[in-house]
Formats: structure tokens, C-alpha cells, sequence
């Protein structure tokens, strides 16, 4: 009897730029300390530490407490209005005319570094020049690492400088050509066949964006899951699961906690009704989805556009109100890759904005909130209805989200007449702990945060919305990307 041997073919590693752009990232921190808190050197600035002794003098004090959503406190009064001007003012009516007042700023662990800027700005003018920082946590639990809060500080400062080629993106120029040579080597090597590109028994949908931060995939995903189902399709999803902790392939069902999948994976397979397996490597977590689910017909990429290795038969490239910002890469601008003279073979473009946002010719989608269910009802699977944004109008409600572009989220809310107090939260934030005081009677938040709240949180009276966003894609835009797949086979049930 012959034996037939097969050797295992090895697997090809994958050229991961994320890496790069974090040491960037961490290289960079002294641009923000340099042109931040220059002009601050003249105040004397006491940092927290854990051995302090009590200062012998105890000098009047003035405490400054700035909560997650940028609102302050003077003295556990709280201050209406967040200019300079104002805390100015307020500062100095604080210290009745004492030069050595200690000014303890206490800022939550979710403020943003530019709220305390603020507060210093406002003490150096009125001649306060004595600052100490305490240490606030975020909502009730523990407070978050100083290291972590500059470096999303210093992320939200580079992403504002991506608009323009203002100075602080030619003074981050060098690194995008740095960044452009590590892009041109990546393409030699695809020509010379390196990485192999993987390619299914089912035809692969990649959907994603070129531009780094969120510009809308999510729900772009959702609505092409639709589309191939109203089709006949049976789809599955493979994503790399941001944020997980791991980076192993794994089947994401209701009961997997989010820490493991990914807040997106764990709502696409929620809301859209579809097998998900995330994973770093993304052609094994296909292979895993396939043989886990036999009835998958079509596999739907969440993000990859960049993963070479993935071979695919369509790619639908989303475009925010950004477009390509500057026109630079990393980190100088926004791109992930050049944005070409042509749309790329094989893709479709979808502008998630009123308008086009680049050249490239593609359609606008349509979206809004489509209702509103509480948070219970959300998680039972009962559908958000527009009856329960109707019955918010006349409240005052506090929208939280914490997703790349919260703004668009609040301005959808006032569209639909809604009355709200703005917390934008960091991307993905994580929620162990709320962000919002307590009682706070109405909070309505997105999908993707809803994914993160629990039964067994302390809510204290206070009722979540949940808001579900309708979004649709153009006739002309699902022509298109039906056009880019195969005929799907008949004998499918």
C-alpha cells in the first residue's frame, strides 16, 4: 500500500506596519510636550507622588475639577461656560486676591489634555503660578495610566494636523517618507510574488477605508451582509478583531466577551445575523469560518484592505467627510497607502458623507437614526423603534459615544429633534467603568457601545438608549460591487 506524503507548506509572514506607527507615535511625544507647555515654564508645577509629605505651609487652595466630557468645577461649583476667559475670571475670584493660592487641578481620566491646558492658561493670566495635579479616576473605578492618556492625547493632536499641511504635518513630513519607502518595499516584494496571496473556494468581499481612524466600515459591512442575503448569498465575516486581547483565531459568538473578540466583530455577528471569526491572520480565520459553517457561500472582510495575503474578488472603499485629508501618508496625513489617480481594479467607492469627498467617482449612502429601543430590549434582539425617539424629544439627554467620530453621531441626534448633552468618549472606549455622573436620568449611546454595557452595572436609575443608524447603500453602489462577484451557484440551499 503507498503512502502518500504531503509537506506542510510554511506559513508566510505578513509585513505588519502597525508596529511602525506605534514607535512613531511614542517617538513624537516630545513634540507635544515642547509646543504644548512652552509657554508655560513660568508656573511652578507640583506633580503627584506617592511618598509626598504634606506641605508644612498650608496655603489657600483652589480645586479644579474637570469631568470626562470637558465640564469644570471650581470648589465643587460647578462653572457655566468652559472658556479661558471664564475660568479666568472665576480663578481669581476663587484666590480673593491671593497670589499663593495652590491651584489642584483634578481632571477625570477621560478629559482631554486640551481641558486642562485651559485651566493653566486661565492661572498664569490672573498671576496663580502655583499648580499641583490629583489624581482623578475615570467614573468610579481605578484611574487610567498617565502613559496611555499622553499617547492618545498626542494621537488626537497628529489626527487634527491631517487636515491641513499645516506645520506640525511638514515637521512629521520625514516620517511619512520613512513610512513611503517601507510601503515601496512591501510592493517590490508583492511583484516578486511575496507574500503569496491566499485565495478561497468562496468568493471574499473587502471592505474597508484608506485613511487610518473610522470612517465608517461597521455599518457599511451591515449593509453589504443585507445585500447578499436579499441576493440568495449566505455570508460569513473575518476580522482582525481591534483592541482583542489575543490575536488567535476565534469563532465570536453571543456569550464571547468583548475583551476577547473586539467590540465591532461582536456586533457585526449580533446585528447582522452572520458567522464571525476574528483573528490576526486573516486567510486562517476564513479556512476557520468555512469549516466551522459549511453553508457560508461568501466571506465579508471587515477592514484587510491592506492585508496582501487576503485574496479577494471585490473591495468597497469607504470615504468620510475627511476624503484623503491632506493628501499624505502616515503620519503627516492620514493615508495608509497613496491615494492613486485611478480607483483601484476590482472596487467599489462609497462616500459615508453628504458628498464625494476625493476624485474618485463613487455614491453617497444614506444614513440617520433609524430609533431607539432601551438597553435590555437591545440585548433581547427587539427592534429600536422611532416611538422611543420621539418620547425623548423634550428631555434633556446625554449622549455618550465613544467611536472615531462622535460628532456625526450627535448631530444625527439633534436631527431627529433630539435635546442632548455631548460626551464624546475615546475610541472603543471600554466602559468598565460609566463615564457619565450619577443620577443621570437618560443616556442614549451607539451599537458598538451598547456591545459593552451589561446587565449587572451599576446604572443607578438611569435608563440607556440604545440608537441603531440606518444605512443604506445607493442602488448604483450595490450594482456595482454585485457586478464584481461570480454567479453564485444554483445548487446552494
Amino acid at each position: 500500500m503507498a503512502m502518500n506524503f504531503r509537506r506542510r507548506e510554511p506559513e508566510e509572514p505578513e509585513i505588519n506596519l502597525i508596529p511602525f506607527i506605534d514607535v512613531l507615535l511614542v517617538v513624537l511625544i516630545f513634540l507635544m510636550l515642547s509646543t504644548t507647555y512652552s509657554k508655560f515654564t513660568e508656573l511652578q508645577v507640583t506633580l503627584p507622588t506617592a511618598d509626598a509629605e504634606k506641605p508644612r505651609d498650608n496655603p489657600h487652595e483652589i480645586i479644579v475639577a474637570i469631568a470626562a466630557d470637558g465640564r469644570y468645577a471650581i470648589n465643587r461649583k460647578p462653572v457655566d461656560g468652559r472658556s479661558v476667559d471664564l475660568l479666568a475670571a472665576q480663578l481669581s475670584a476663587a484666590s480673593d486676591g491671593s497670589k499663593d493660592a495652590m491651584v489642584i487641578i483634578s481632571a477625570d481620566a477621560n478629559a482631554v489634555h486640551q481641558s486642562v491646558i485651559n485651566v493653566m492658561d486661565a492661572a498664569r493670566r490672573v498671576g496663580l503660578v502655583r499648580l499641583t495635579f490629583a489624581t482623578q479616576a475615570s467614573g468610579s473605578g481605578d484611574a487610567r495610566e498617565p502613559a496611555g492618556r499622553m499617547l492618545a492625547a498626542l494621537a488626537r493632536r497628529i489626527e487634527g494636523a491631517w487636515s491641513v499641511r499645516g506645520p506640525l504635518a511638514w515637521l512629521l513630513y520625514p516620517l511619512s517618507l520613512a513610512y513611503r519607502f517601507v510601503l515601496a518595499l512591501r510592493g517590490t516584494a508583492a511583484c516578486a510574488g511575496w507574500p503569496r496571496v491566499q485565495r478561497l473556494p468562496v468568493p471574499m468581499i473587502v471592505v474597508g477605508n484608506l485613511v487610518a481612524g473610522g470612517a465608517g466600515k461597521t455599518p457599511a459591512v451591515l449593509a453589504v451582509l443585507e445585500l447578499l442575503r436579499r441576493e440568495g448569498w449566505t455570508p460569513g465575516v473575518v476580522s482582525r478583531g481591534y483592541g482583542r486581547k489575543g490575536g488567535g483565531v476565534l469563532e465570536v459568538l453571543r456569550s464571547t466577551p468583548v475583551q476577547l473578540c473586539g467590540d465591532e466583530p461582536l456586533l457585526l455577528h449580533l446585528r447582522g445575523r452572520a458567522p464571525v471569526v476574528v483573528g490576526r491572520d486573516r486567510p486562517a480565520a476564513a479556512r476557520a469560518l468555512l469549516a466551522a459553517h459549511s453553508r457560508v457561500d461568501i466571506i465579508v472582510s471587515d477592514d484587510g484592505l491592506q492585508h496582501r495575503r487576503l485574496g479577494r474578488d471585490a473591495q468597497l472603499i469607504v470615504f468620510d467627510e475627511r476624503g484623503a485629508g491632506n493628501g499624505w501618508l502616515l503620519p503627516a496625513g492620514p493615508l495608509r497607502e497613496p491615494l492613486a489617480h485611478e480607483v483601484p481594479a476590482h472596487s467599489v467607492v462609497l462616500y459615508n458623507a453628504p458628498c464625494a469627498t476625493t476624485a474618485w467617482p463613487g455614491e453617497v449612502a444614506r444614513r440617520g437614526i433609524g430609533g431607539a429601543a432601551l438597553l435590555a430590549a437591545w440585548r433581547a434582539g427587539e427592534p429600536t423603534i422611532e416611538a422611543n425617539l420621539t418620547a425623548l424629544r423634550g428631555r434633556r439627554v446625554l449622549a455618550a459615544a465613544g467611536i472615531a467620530r462622535p460628532q456625526r453621531f450627535f448631530a444625527m441626534l439633534r436631527e431627529r429633534g433630539l435635546t442632548i448633552d455631548e460626551m464624546a468618549l475615546p475610541d472603543h472606549f471600554d466602559f468598565e467603568n460609566l463615564p457619565w455622573p450619577a443620577p443621570t436620568p437618560d443616556v442614549i449611546v451607539t451599537e458598538k457601545d451598547a456591545i459593552k454595557l451589561t446587565a449587572d452595572m451599576p446604572l443607578e436609575g438611569t435608563r440607556i438608549w440604545v440608537a441603531t443608524l440606518d444605512f443604506q447603500l445607493a442602488a448604483a453602489t450595490e450594482a456595482a460591487l454585485l457586478g464584481l462577484l461570480p454567479r453564485r451557484p444554483q445548487n446552494v440551499q
